[in-house]
């Protein structure tokens, strides 16, 4: 993960050309890259995050040395999370909702133990004049992508999220390349995502 500031005078369309031809011609011709994502923060700095595969295991070691973590990996149904499980300060849906047959009793879970912030990304796939109404559009691939049942709009999950009791929300929307499911071998495409942050009162 790198956060940084464009230096005085360069222009973000150049940033964005250049960042593009990094995805296509470098980044994702490295084995094992899950996703590359550049995003703007709301104070004009920039964030790219580079995913890779590595094991839980050796994900809590290196959290631990490097950092003195103590976080955990716990694995629960997200429709059913233990009750001795905590809380936390903020709770992420990195582009989950999507594949799950009940977004709203998720985010619910999630909100019964997040006491400040709740982060949700998905991709954006709607109609300008739908991005603000609260609705979901079920089976949007029409069972060509089996694992997607639903395409939600920025709308629906500032609603949900109000009615879960953050009702303070910010939208965002950032740019990113990935290798579709459906598609393994293929060359990287373009997608819109947006990004919901929503906190309590």
């Amino acid at each position: 993960m790198m956060r940084f500031r464009l230096t005085p005078g360069v222009e973000e369309s150049e940033f964005l050309l250049a960042d593009r031809a990094v995805q296509e011609d470098f980044a994702y011709q490295q084995p094992g890259l899950l996703r590359r994502t550049t995003a703007r923060a709301d104070d004009d700095s920039w964030l790219v995050i580079d995913l890779w595969p590595v094991s839980y295991t050796h994900l809590d070691v290196y959290k631990r040395q490097a950092y003195g973590h103590l976080a955990r990996a716990v694995y629960a149904p997200i429709y059913d999370l233990p009750g001795d499980l905590g809380r936390y300060d903020v709770a992420v849906f990195a582009s989950i909702l999507l594949h799950l047959r009940d977004p709203f009793r998720a985010l619910e879970q999630a909100a019964a133990v997040t006491d400040d912030t709740i982060v949700v990304v998905e991709p954006l796939g709607v109609p300008a004049e739908d991005i603000d109404r609260p609705i979901l559009f079920w089976n949007p691939t029409e069972s060509a992508n089996p694992n997607g049942w639903w395409l939600l709009t920025p709308g629906v999950i500032t609603n949900m999220l109000a009615v879960l009791g953050f009702p303070n929300s910010t939208v965002t929307y950032h740019r990113q390349y990935f290798r579709p499911e459906t598609a393994p071998g293929s060359e990287p495409v373009e997608a819109t995502l947006f990004t919901v942050v929503a906190r309590r009162d």
